[in-house]
C-alpha cells in the first residue's frame, strides 16, 4: 500500500538502479522502504526488489548508530562486493544515518584501515543499498541521498488484507525475473 505515486515510483527506481547500476559511475542514493506500522511488506518489497535485480534475497544487516561501528560495516560490505545491501528493521528509537554512510553513498568509495592490519584499503562502494523500519528517522544528512518509498495502511494488521493480487508474491517473482527484467 503505496502512501503516493511517487513512492511506488521510488521503488520501481530501486530496481532500475540495481538492474543498471554496473552500467554507470558514481553515487546511488539509499532507497529507504518504511511504514506507519508492522506488516505493510517492507520487508517483501526489499526481497522483490533483489529477486528481480539479482535473483536472490540481498544480505541482511543491522542499523547501526555508532560511526566506527558503521565504517567498519561498510569496509566488510564493500570487500564482499554483494550488489545489494539491506539495512533492516530501523527501529523507531534508532536513527539511520551517520557521516560514514553519508560519505559512502555521496563519494562511491569506502577508505579505512583494515582491522588487526596498518594498512588502509580504498575501495569502490557499488552496492545499492536499501533500508526497512517503521517509521524511520534520518539523522544528518543522508536525508539529501535517500529515495524515499513510503507503505501507509490504515488497518491495524495489514498483512491479513484480502485484497493482495499475487498471494504468493516472491516465488511468482523468482519464477517470471526474466519477464520483469525485459
Amino acid at each position: 500500500p503505496f502512501a503516493e505515486k511517487y513512492h511506488r515510483s521510488a521503488a520501481v527506481a530501486a530496481v532500475f538502479t540495481l538492474v543498471a547500476r554496473h552500467a554507470f559511475d558514481g553515487p546511488v542514493p539509499l532507497f529507504l522502504v518504511d511504514a506507519n506500522r508492522a506488516g505493510c511488506g517492507k520487508g517483501l518489497l526489499a526481497a522483490v526488489v533483489g529477486a528481480i535485480g539479482t535473483g536472490a534475497t540481498p544480505p541482511l544487516v543491522a542499523n547501526v548508530t555508532d560511526d566506527d561501528e558503521m565504517r567498519k560495516r561498510l569496509l566488510s560490505l564493500a570487500l564482499a562486493a554483494d550488489p545489494l545491501v539491506l539495512v533492516d528493521n530501523v527501529g523507531e528509537r534508532d536513527q539511520l544515518g551517520t557521516p560514514s554512510l553519508d560519505a559512502a553513498l555521496t563519494s562511491g568509495w569506502i577508505a579505512d584501515r583494515v582491522l588487526g592490519r596498518n594498512e588502509t584499503l580504498r575501495l569502490p562502494w557499488l552496492a545499492v543499498c536499501l533500508a526497512t523500519g517503521n517509521n524511520v528517522r534520518l539523522a544528518g544528512d543522508v536525508a539529501r541521498r535517500v529515495a524515499h518509498v513510503r507503505l501507509m495502511s490504515p488497518l491495524e494488521n495489514p498483512e491479513i488484507r484480502g485484497d493482495v493480487h499475487e498471494p504468493r508474491l516472491l516465488p511468482h517473482v523468482h519464477a517470471h525475473r526474466w519477464e520483469y527484467l525485459a
